[in-house]
């Protein structure tokens, strides 16, 4: 059996026979899912389950995920794993749980690997809080000078001479 296998996550593309690699005129790589590697595989299987894609026919060696023919005819992956703190689950080329229920097993694969996702969103969402705030202090900082610049020029100065009156605390005790 010989074909074009193709990755839909990094568009690595092999020329394949007999289960062996014998071309790769893209090497791919470069795209990789935004989310965990095993999650995004759990949903592009999910799509094969869904019927929206054929049977996966490799995993590709650029990014980890499911391969598919575009062209000729190659046989498909007898199953693939997903480890689980409780134990690998398994999945076949038509997309379903092997000896496990669907369900149960699509619940504790998105539960598995989701928390990764949600902690980095979360710390990007503070991080851009700060920077709102931080900005939005200083323009406050910015028109309060220009409304009264005598109340501005006061704080300068208080600033200044606290300022002024630690760094020469510190250095005394050297």
């Amino acid at each position: 059996m010989a074909g074009t296998a193709r990755c839909i996550s990094c568009f690595r593309v092999e020329r394949r026979q007999d289960g062996d690699v014998i071309d790769v005129p893209m090497p791919g790589g470069a795209r990789l899912p935004s989310i965990p590697k095993e999650l995004a595989a759990w949903r592009t299987l999910r799509r094969v389950k869904a019927g929206e894609l054929g049977p996966p026919v490799a995993a590709c060696s650029a990014c980890g995920q499911p391969m598919f023919c575009t062209e000729g005819e190659l046989p498909p992956i007898e199953r693939w794993e997903f480890p689980l703190p409780e134990g690998s689950v398994f999945v076949g080329a038509d997309g379903c749980s092997i000896e496990a229920d669907d369900d149960e097993v699509d619940r504790k694969v998105e539960e598995h690997y989701r928390p990764v996702q949600a902690e980095t969103e979360a710390a990007g969402a503070v991080g851009f809080a700060l920077v709102l705030l931080a900005m939005s202090a200083m323009l406050a900082t910015c028109l309060g000078a220009f409304e009264c610049p005598s109340m501005a020029t006061a704080a300068v100065i208080s600033g200044v001479a606290v300022g002024g009156r630690k760094y020469r605390n510190t250095t005394k005790s050297e």
